[in-house]
């Protein structure tokens, strides 16, 4: 009907596509193999909008503010619109209603009319064939409301007449002798109004944009480039928004038209004189997967005039190479107006995280010229995570036993000038937990970056992590320069990354780029951690993450050792089956039916029944090979594959299921479902019930990690307060009414 958006169609034939061994990264025994969902960002969003204005069920419209020069965006923040009707303010929504087209401003359902010039013919009575003349009828201006992207602002108007014809003679003059329409071919306009519930743009007091992008297709994350321009890029993949596959999992060979990132309505009312280009970087593959050649990135522009999309420019896909930059002047008057926008799509496999495309620092902008391929803007591209030496992560309980842990030497960073000219850039760190901030260092750390050049930098770390809370502690890192004045873009100036001490110990950042798999009958794999104190080992996370194949029903053993050499088997759990968790960190828990303690060195993993590939997820940016083995023949081996298998153990006292788990033993209902938002959370927790299930009446009971009930309320809106619980991870019991089920959902408060 309307409200669509034209879609060129490049591709009229494409070769066989899916997962075969050309996606597989195999080295000997071990091999990586692509994703079929993006762990960041695959979350259950039912009451999210899934379309570009309109979200399912309640009928929802987003209205978009239109930006002016520069367009500028290195995706180092997040700039993606939002469809979560709760990010809006609930007191700026209007109800209005749409429809198809108006009558001389009025609304009418149906309207017949003609689209040719009907007339009233006056003759001479004496003479028929005589035509004394002709009065055009009765005109009426119909205004349509077609606009693609907003469906209350006009589109086009068309002048129509009435569906018929007058004939009379001049003796009868006041009466006419003939009314006639079978001669006319008519139209009949039918308008079908719909009301929608409108929220506001999202642009703050001030008038500062908070988006720029009205798609939430990509991937906004700095682990998929190598040699980004600055910190961030929009990675284009074959997941939707929702971190699934675009095809649902219905074909591994499904090929098409994967993600988009549109822009928001642009004023470029400019004119050729104005020299406006658009500039941008892009690089294929990245550490992820290498588009084919049938694959391609493609960027369009949209004529606000005619309300149609134009292929300008496109490259097939390829293996791996440095960031490009493309840039060319917009010279067309169709595109020169205000309400233009322009869009990158990718082509690829459909079925799962393959085909990549990163794109980096788009700029728009009049007065430029061909030449204009560098930018005054000092940035860092990347910056110290981890501050353990070994680990990723470690139990608070543990580092507090000995906060000796050895911590990496110093903070290291990496600062692009992408100016021509040189300049002297600042350095420092601080260190934030609650309401304590350690800075280094006090004074100025200044140095001269030569122009189109980047350079390593590094501090000393002179810091003991301490804390008044003694289940779990979270500090905030932040690395950040001091650009000079003329800075382009303030947001690529810090990175902010999250010191967690928890339960658990980890290698992994957490973001699984691939899944690592072992396909051989009766294959093991052991992961080596080493505590610092002896503790009671209750459960171990793992994050199976799913490929190709659905594995759910193969059985592995879950095994702790003690040594490899001998082999010597503390503890093994018969009948596992890996879990698709679709929780807040997507790993499942795997608890322990009997208390083991453990100290020193062990190794944690599993032993395989059949040769199916439990596709384990794999972080390629934090190596820890030197501490995985695999044993497929008889013998141990070392893993030779860089970066870490998303594996850990869990310590304390009791660990509490979350979501899913089904362990037999769990009254958990699956059609018992409620929306636990937002996560993380600060002060309040929504509760919202999923379909037909009890919102009048909630009891809720909050566990931390360690299994200790911290809180128990019942509610009657589905609000609970959280502002007294310290930072960490919660698991959240919800019981409705009298109802016997519970819904477990597991909550992360972070401030």
């Amino acid at each position: 009907m309307r409200r669509g958006i034209f879609l060129l169609l490049i591709f009229a034939l494409v070769a066989f596509r899916g997962f075969s061994q050309k996606d597989d990264l195999g080295l000997g025994e071990e091999r990586l193999v692509p994703l079929r969902v993006n762990a960041q960002i695959a979350k259950k969003r039912p009451f999210s909008a899934t379309a570009a204005f309109k979200s399912p069920g309640p009928q929802s419209y987003f209205l978009l503010d239109t930006l002016s020069l520069p367009f500028i965006d290195d995706f180092s923040k997040y700039k993606l619109k939002s469809y979560d009707t709760l990010d809006y303010s609930q007191m700026l929504v209007v109800d209005k209603m749409t429809y198809d087209f108006t009558v001389d401003g009025l609304l009418i359902d149906t309207f017949i009319c003609s689209s040719d010039t009907t007339w009233s013919y006056l003759y001479h009575n004496t003479f028929p064939d005589s035509l004394m003349s002709k009065t055009p009828l009765t005109a009426f201006q119909v205004i349509f409301y077609n606009h693609p992207a907003d469906p209350f602002a006009p589109s086009d108007t068309v002048i129509y007449w009435d569906p018929f014809e007058i004939y009379d003679t001049i003796v009868l003059a006041s009466t006419p002798d003939t009314i006639d329409s079978l001669s006319l071919v008519l139209d009949t306009l039918i308008s079908i109004s719909d009301t929608f519930k409108v929220y506001p743009p999202d642009t703050s007091v001030g008038g500062v944009t908070n988006s720029l992008w009205i798609d939430e297709d990509v991937f906004i994350n700095s682990t998929y480039p190598i040699d980004p321009i600055t910190v961030g890029v929009a990675t284009f993949d074959g997941l939707n928004q929702y971190g699934a596959p675009h095809n649902g999992f219905s074909d591994p060979a499904g090929y098409g038209l994967a993600d988009y990132l549109t822009s928001k309505p642009i004023d470029l009312s400019y004119a050729v004189t104005d020299s406006v280009y658009l500039s941008f970087y892009y690089q294929p593959q990245g550490i992820g997967n290498d588009p084919q050649v049938t694959d391609s990135l493609v960027l369009e522009f949209f004529g606000p005039s005619t309300l149609e999309w134009y292929n300008i420019w496109s490259v097939p896909g390829t293996s791996y190479h440095k960031f490009k930059q493309v840039i060319f002047q917009i010279t067309d008057p169709i595109f020169l107006q205000d309400g233009f926008q322009f869009r990158f799509k990718n082509y690829g496999t459909l079925s799962g995280n393959l085909d990549h495309w990163n794109l980096d620092y788009v700029r728009l902008n009049a007065g430029r010229n061909d030449a204009d391929t560098f930018i005054v803007d000092v940035a860092l591209i990347s910056a110290t995570g981890s501050v353990l030496q070994n680990y990723e992560a470690v139990p608070w309980k543990h580092y507090l036993a000995d906060t000796t842990l050895p911590l990496i030497d110093s903070m290291r960073i990496s600062i692009n000038n992408l100016d021509t000219a040189k300049n002297n850039v600042g350095y420092r760190y601080n260190i934030k937990h609650q309401s304590d901030v350690y800075s280094f260092p006090t004074g100025t750390n200044n140095k001269d970056i030569n122009g189109q050049s980047s350079l390593p930098r590094k501090l000393s770390i002179d810091y003991t992590f301490s804390s008044t809370l003694t289940d779990s502690a979270e500090f905030e890192i932040n690395n950040y320069i001091t650009p000079p004045p003329t800075d382009t873009i303030e947001n690529n100036d810090t990175i902010k990354y999250i010191q967690r001490f928890y339960n658990y110990y980890a290698y992994d950042d957490g973001s699984a780029e691939w899944a690592y798999l072992l396909n051989a009958p009766g294959a093991k794999l052991a992961y080596r951690f080493t505590s610092i104190i002896p503790d009671t080992l209750r459960a171990v996370d793992i994050y199976f993450s799913q490929v190709i194949e659905d594995v759910s029903a193969e059985f592995f053993y879950l095994t702790i050792w003690n040594s490899l050499s001998p082999e010597d088997i503390i503890y093994q759990q018969a009948f596992q089956t890996p879990v698709y968790e679709d929780a807040l960190n997507k790993f499942h828990t795997y608890l322990l039916d009997e208390i083991l303690v453990l100290s020193g060195t062990y190794y944690i993993g599993w032993v395989q029944v059949t040769d199916a590939s439990l596709n384990v997820g794999f972080d390629k940016n934090r190596d820890a090979s030197s501490f995985l083995y695999y044993n497929v023949s008889g013998t141990w081996i070392q893993s030779i594959i860089d970066g870490s298998v998303m594996m850990r153990p869990l310590f304390g006292g009791p660990v509490i299921i979350p979501v899913g788990i089904g362990e037999g033993f769990s009254p958990i209902k699956k059609d018992l479902q409620y929306r636990v938002f937002p996560n993380p959370a600060k002060e309040l927790v929504y509760i919202q019930a999923d379909g037909n299930n009890n919102q009048d009446f909630l009891h809720i009971m909050i566990h931390d990690i360690y299994g200790r009930k911290v809180k128990e309320v019942s509610t009657d809106n589905g609000i609970v307060h959280v502002a007294g619980l310290s930072l960490g991870v919660y698991f959240f019991t919800i019981q409705a009414g009298d109802n016997d089920e519970f819904f477990i959902e597991k909550v992360l408060i972070n401030r």
